[in-house]
Formats: C-alpha cells, sequence, structure tokens
C-alpha cells in the first residue's frame, strides 16, 4: 500500500494559471491546494490506523514496538481475563451418521491420546548446559543493549500470564527464543516455557481469543472428519483433530458441535549437535519469526550420517510400514512389532543442492527408545512412538519443511 506522501508525489496536482492572476491570488490559491493535500493526508491516516479498518499482515500481526504493551493480541483494546473456552462444551444433539470415505493414511488413535513425554532419555553431558537452564542470581549485573531487551520480553511474558494472558505470552517468549542476543539457557527456558503453552493453547480442545493458529469449527450435516479437513484445506491429518477434540469415533459427530481445528502446514527443525527437532507453525510473531511449537528428542545416524540441508516431506508417509535392512537384508512384514523402525515412516525429499539427490532419508519411530539421544540409525531420524504418531500428523507431503543443522 502507498504511502500518503507516495500518493502525494507521483499524483497530478492541480495546474494554476499564473499570467493573469495577481501574487496576492496566487498565494491564496496555493494556501487553498496545501489544506487540502494536508486535509487528504490526516484523513488516510486516521483511517489507517484506526481499530479494525489497516490490512492485516500474516507476517506481522502488530508493530515490534506494541510487543510491550500489556494488551498485545487484544484487538479491541480490553484488558480483561481471558477466559479459556473448550471447544467441546456443547449442549447433547442428535447424532448424525454418515459413510466415511476412505481414511487419509489410516491414522490410528487410541481414545485417549498418549502423553508427550519430553526429555525422559538422560542428554550426554555435553548438552546439560542446555537442557537443564541454571538458576539466576538475585546480585547478577543488569544485561545492557539487545540481551537487556531479551529479558524484557521474558518479564512481559511473566506479566502477561500472570494476567491470564496465555497468547500474549507466547509472542513474547518466541521473540525471546529468536533473539541473537539471549543464551543458550534462556533459549532453553524459552522452548520449555513454550511448550508448556502449547499444551493448552496447541494440543489441547481449547480455542483461546487471539489465537491465530487455532480456530472453532461447528459440525455442519454430513460432515466428517475427513470431509472438514478436506473442506477447510487443512494442512494435517485429520487424525490430529480427532486427537486433540478427544473424538473417539470420526464418523459419529454432533451436528452443530464445536470441534477445534489448525490449519498448518507446520514444519521442523532439527539440531544435531542437540539430538532435537524443534517444531513450528506457519503463523509468525510480529517479527516474522515462526511459531515455536515443541521440541521433541530424536536419535540420528551413526558416525554423524545424517546429511544436513533443506528437505520436505515426501509423498511416501506410511503407517505401520514393511521394510528390509538394506545391510543383512532381512525383512519386516507391515504391521511387525519386532520392525526397527516402529509404527510411521515419514519419507523425506531433498529441496536444496546438497539434499536433492540423496535417496531414503526419513523420520520414523523406533523400537529402541533408548538409541534417542545417540547416533544410533542409518542416518534417519528417530523419536519415540508417542512422538511419531503426532508428528506423522502434523507433517504433511510437499508443504512441511524440515531443516537438518550441525
Amino acid at each position: 500500500m502507498s504511502l500518503p506522501s507516495q500518493r502525494m508525489r507521483s499524483g497530478h496536482r492541480p495546474r494554476v494559471s499564473v499570467s493573469r492572476r495577481s501574487p496576492m491570488k496566487r498565494m491564496h490559491m496555493q494556501r487553498r491546494s496545501f489544506g487540502v493535500l494536508l486535509l487528504v493526508f490526516v484523513a488516510f491516516t486516521a483511517w489507517f490506523f484506526w481499530p479494525n479498518s489497516a490490512p492485516k499482515d500474516a507476517q506481522a500481526k502488530v508493530p515490534s514496538e506494541a510487543l510491550l504493551d500489556p494488551v498485545v493480541n487484544d484487538p479491541d483494546g480490553v484488558a480483561e481475563t481471558v477466559e479459556m473456552v473448550a471447544a467441546t462444551d456443547t449442549p447433547k444433539v442428535e447424532i448424525h451418521f454418515a459413510d466415511e470415505p476412505k481414511p487419509l493414511g489410516a491414522v490410528k488413535i487410541d481414545p485417549k491420546p498418549p502423553t508427550l513425554t519430553m526429555g525422559a532419555t538422560p542428554a550426554p553431558t555435553e548438552r546439560t548446559a542446555e537442557r537443564t537452564p541454571a538458576p539466576r542470581p538475585e546480585t547478577a549485573p543488569q544485561p545492557t543493549g539487545s540481551s537487556a531487551n531479551s529479558d524484557v520480553l521474558f518479564d512481559r511474558a511473566d506479566a502477561a500470564l500472570a494476567q491470564n494472558r496465555p497468547v500474549q505470552a507466547r509472542e513474547l517468549l518466541n521473540r525471546a527464543l529468536h533473539d541473537a542476543a539471549t543464551s543458550p539457557v534462556r533459549k532453553a527456558e524459552a522452548r520449555r516455557r513454550l511448550g508448556e503453552l502449547s499444551d493448552v493453547l496447541f494440543f489441547s480442545d481449547k480455542v483461546i481469543p487471539g489465537d491465530d493458529i487455532s480456530r472453532v469449527y461447528k459440525v455442519a450435516k454430513g460432515d466428517l472428519l475427513s470431509t472438514i479437513s478436506r473442506k477447510q484445506g487443512l494442512k494435517v491429518e485429520y487424525g490430529f483433530i480427532q486427537r486433540i477434540n478427544g473424538i473417539t469415533d470420526p464418523k459419529k459427530l454432533r451436528l452443530n458441535q464445536q470441534i477445534k481445528v489448525v490449519q498448518g502446514p507446520f514444519h521442523a527443525i532439527i539440531s544435531k549437535n542437540m539430538f532435537r527437532l524443534d517444531l513450528y507453525a506457519s503463523e509468525r510473531d510480529a517479527a516474522g519469526n515462526r511459531l515455536f511449537i515443541r521440541s521433541f528428542d530424536v536419535g540420528l545416524g551413526e558416525f554423524g550420517s545424517t546429511p544436513t540441508g533443506a528437505w520436505k516431506v515426501a509423498n511416501s508417509k506410511v503407517v505401520d510400514p514393511g521394510w528390509t535392512n538394506p545391510r543383512t537384508y532381512k525383512t519386516y512384514a507391515k504391521g511387525d512389532p519386532k520392525n526397527p523402525i516402529g509404527t510411521r515412516w515419514i519419507g523425506l525429499k531433498g529441496d536444496d543442492v546438497n539434499t536433492k539427490d540423496l535417496p531414503s532419508y526419513g523420520i520414523h519411530g523406533t523400537i529402541h527408545p533408548g538409541s534417542i539421544g545417540t547416533e544410533a540409525s542409518m542416518g534417519c531420524i528417530r523419536l519415540r512412538e508417542g512422538e511419531i504418531e503426532v508428528l506423522y500428523e502434523l507433517l504433511m507431503p510437499g508443504v512441511s519443511e524440515v531443516l537438518i543443522v550441525d
């Protein structure tokens, strides 16, 4: 959108004939033209900054200087306590039955989804400082420059949580996580706290006002979870919608039932030296950083064989995959509980000059949870079984990006 000043520079100013007017009249005409332009500029400025009138920018929801305002993410300017609303809190009505179409990926979900447990495997010694934030001394000197701004973001996040404003707290902690001046210990703290916020904002059936990642959908006649996912263009497996809403049978939805949906797509960054996968939403904070969801511990390829670079999820996601060991040629049938790659396979396709010709890499489960946090695979990325099921539902072919870094 062009600024008013640009419009004034590029527009045509009224022609004023000076050959037959006295200097006094010419001055009067010039003042009147200037006054008209000034009024136009003031009117445009008032319209642009008036609440809910300016166009929304998906890359920057609010100006960066507004992040320290106690009412960030409150477009109506009401600094009241936010009430968490469960999407499933609706009156019971008649159940509507319909034929279920062919499922997407045959996702299996237990009525009660497995608990996501982070960090159950002890971390190697060299990563202890990253995983266990050290206490900050009361008498520590106050930081200066950008590091001071990072601490202010943490303090504002604490204030937002004290006011029961989790969406604002997530915004501020996400800014602190991506701040180059934030120390590794404080970054670990930010990831931990953002993961705790995701338990409510993302992995539950609650929809919090102001959250751009999730929203409420009202079930219409003939709706099934799979058709809702396609109709709404959701870039997640419908099994994840089933998971977070606690729906036991995807074929049985109540008419007018309100359920929580998330748009997607989601992306991952895998840090080899930390044996960690960080999950991000496509939505961004005011500074343009993708919103962090949660960290997952991973196992990697032996002798550093997991290749770095950019990837995309390929069209080779499989539930209960069969597998043949390329070294021993031993074959495991589909659904074999002794299959070393577990119950889920997420194929990866190289997306840069370093990875485009590398085949057969992927993210999968494991029947050896003790290998998480070590280099033990043939190059692929391993996750615990309960956690790979969640990643399977969130990382989608062709749209989810995976970046592997040292």
